[in-house]
């Protein structure tokens, strides 16, 4: 390869065994190179640059190295390698190791976030360091629509989710009537009632005023508007001694009435803005519950990287959702 200078394999490592003994690349005489090997020489920037030929010649060095010193299972399949060695993670004999250097990558589909967010390999803390490293990736792809391929490859190989109406006009329509006689207003001025409660900041007088603001969070959390749904969230996450059962409800897409269940609606894609909001009020009730002793450091760590992997799987779930038109197309 133009590319290399073949004598830097030799200075760096030795007289040792190479899977590309031309260009002395992936040493391979020990478990660790042999690993490294594996997962270096996968990458696309690397492997695209060999013919087909020269591919199986490494491949199989490598594989054959893998099972004299490691396992003689061999290693992992290609493309699960790869997968989790771009985003940073290793997976070996069902173990995941957190390379010391993770690479961002330039562009990321939606099925690679979905992937990342849905693996039971990694720990929340894995998921949370994939989406610092590939934060702009990431957020490209929720602004991006999602395309006809992607969609197919997610619906093959996710778990089923529940989907909402994809127009929810009459259904509204219904909870308008319901809320207007439990608030004895008119239906015209729902909206107006909803903002005037939030501009008071949710004061609560008596046990009546509790009701209707409950009533009204669950009006909200299907039909409102998604500044209404930060408000509530954060109205919701107010109470400290209560902060962590609240937040694993309304982040729970199977909890009937929960802020998850808003973006489950075709009609309420969660934008980037709205993710950012929606984390800096669960960040930030968090925060105050720490700070008065409710929760100690590690829940709170704990919990602020499981909320940020929740938020960005219900972004993903909401992008999905969005595309019923191509659902309609492919299903029609």
């Amino acid at each position: 390869r133009v590319d290399v200078y073949k004598n830097r394999g030799l200075h760096e490592y030795g007289d040792v065994e190479f899977a590309d003994n031309v260009n002395n690349k992936y040493p391979i005489d020990n478990p660790e190179h042999i690993r490294a090997a594996w997962n270096y020489f996968h990458m696309p920037k690397n492997y695209d640059k060999y013919s087909e030929f020269d591919r199986k010649i490494i491949k199989n060095k490598i594989i054959k190295a893998w099972k004299e010193k490691i396992s003689p299972d061999g290693p992992p399949k290609a493309d699960e390698t790869f997968f989790f060695f771009f985003c940073g993670i290793i997976i070996c004999n069902n173990r995941s190791y957190v390379m010391d250097k993770i690479q961002p990558v330039n562009s990321i589909s939606a099925f690679d976030v979905y992937k990342v967010l849905s693996s039971e390999k990694l720990t929340d803390n894995q998921k949370v360091e994939f989406l610092h490293k590939n934060s702009a990736a990431i957020k490209s792809v929720a602004e991006s629509e999602i395309t006809r391929e992607e969609f197919k490859e997610i619906m093959a190989n996710r778990p089923l989710i529940k989907f909402r109406p994809l127009k929810n006009s009459f259904t509204k329509q219904g909870d308008d009537i319901i809320l207007a006689q439990a608030l004895d207003i008119n239906k015209k001025d729902i909206s107006k009632y909803i903002n005037s409660v939030i501009e008071g900041n949710f004061e609560i007088h008596d046990k009546q005023d509790k009701d209707k603001i409950e009533k009204l969070k669950t009006y909200v959390y299907r039909h409102g508007t998604k500044d209404q749904v930060i408000a509530f969230l954060e109205y919701e996450l107010s109470d400290v001694k209560f902060v962590l059962n609240k937040l694993y409800k309304t982040l729970d897409i199977n909890t009937g009435g929960s802020m998850a269940e808003y973006f489950m609606r075709p009609i309420h894609r969660m934008d980037n803005i709205t993710m950012g909001k929606l984390y800096r009020v669960i960040d930030k009730s968090l925060r105050d519950s720490r700070e008065q002793g409710v929760i100690s450091d590690e829940e709170f760590n704990m919990t602020a990287k499981w909320a940020l992997v929740k938020i960005h799987d219900i972004q993903n779930n909401s992008k999905l959702i969005h595309a019923f038109d191509i659902y309609k197309d492919l299903t029609s």
